[in-house]
């Protein structure tokens, strides 16, 4: 028996167009569409999909010119030692500075640049860039990286190149669904990266919003636990939040384990994580990301 999934789309004249193009032209954005939806699609064209296929036409343009003209930059954001409020690091975070100097933050282009062909060599860009940084401020900085550059063979090599003297100032961010997603291969990349001398740390970012996130803490050799936002801003009126928190920062110090809390905003979320021993903070209460030329080390 042979089976045959199509994908399918419909444009309808006058309505959606009056003219050949523009008919063939919006039923093309739409199989687009239900492509990525999956096989077996069948979808009318409308206005919403024309808006998202525009939306991404935009992104594309954006990431293209900003890796042709280099426009990618950092911007800064600090965190502290909850108990001194003294500066522990920086979390590196991408913008694109258009030559009109209009910023544009990763909400609106991320997912793009992590499914692209310019990945690669943004993410050699940025671990480069943030090794300078290190040099020149001798302090840590930690750097978000993707799941496609993580599972790429390359990671090792790049990061063995960093000069061992600093390379322990460096802190690798992955998210939760990196490990979720293939903990044997997760586990053996980080192996090979703490057998490196002065190794990089290694940080879970937005912890907490996964399945199955405990079970991995006791065997990942990670240094530091980051709390997502989401549970920091809603700890203070629900308890099932706080609880989550105060498990999370016992658990991590149980196992030798650091903890930042992310997101902070209020003096009352701050006094509760300081109470509960949390080790960093981060977050609008403290700083906002800043630009290079506004860091002071």
């Amino acid at each position: 028996m042979i089976s045959i999934n199509i994908n399918a789309a419909i444009s309808i004249f006058p309505k959606d167009g009056k003219s050949f193009k523009t008919l063939y032209e919006r039923a093309d954005i739409t199989l687009q569409q239900t492509k990525k939806a999956g096989s077996g699609i069948i979808q009318f064209f409308d206005a919403a999909i024309e808006k998202e296929a525009e939306k991404l036409w935009e992104v594309f343009n954006l990431i293209k010119k900003a890796s042709e003209e280099k426009l990618f930059t950092f911007y800064y954001q600090p965190y502290f030692y909850t108990k001194t409020l003294k500066i522990a690091g920086f979390e590196a975070l991408v913008r694109i500075i258009d030559r009109d100097g209009k910023l544009y933050t990763p909400d609106f282009f991320i997912d793009y640049l992590e499914n692209s062909q310019y990945l690669s060599s943004f993410e050699n860009w940025a671990i480069n860039e943030v090794t300078e940084k290190i040099k020149k401020w001798g302090t840590n900085i930690s750097l978000n990286i993707s799941g496609k550059t993580f599972s790429n063979p390359i990671l090792i090599p790049i990061l063995s190149e960093i000069t061992s003297e600093i390379r322990n100032k460096l802190t690798i961010e992955i998210t939760e669904r990196i490990f979720i997603n293939n903990p044997e291969y997760t586990m053996q990349i980080l192996s090979d990266i703490k057998r490196m001398k002065n190794p990089p740390k290694i940080a879970i970012d937005d912890f907490g919003t996964g399945y199955s996130s405990m079970s991995y803490l006791r065997d990942l050799p990670i240094d530091i636990v980051k709390i997502d936002k989401s549970f920091i801003k809603d700890m203070v009126e629900d308890k099932k939040s706080l609880a989550i928190v105060e498990t999370i920062i016992g658990l991590a110090k149980k196992l030798e384990k650091m903890t930042l809390a992310e997101g902070v905003e209020t003096e009352k979320e701050f006094t509760i994580l300081k109470t509960m021993d949390c080790d960093f903070v981060q977050g609008f209460l403290f700083s906002k990301p800043l630009p290079e030329k506004k860091i002071a080390v």
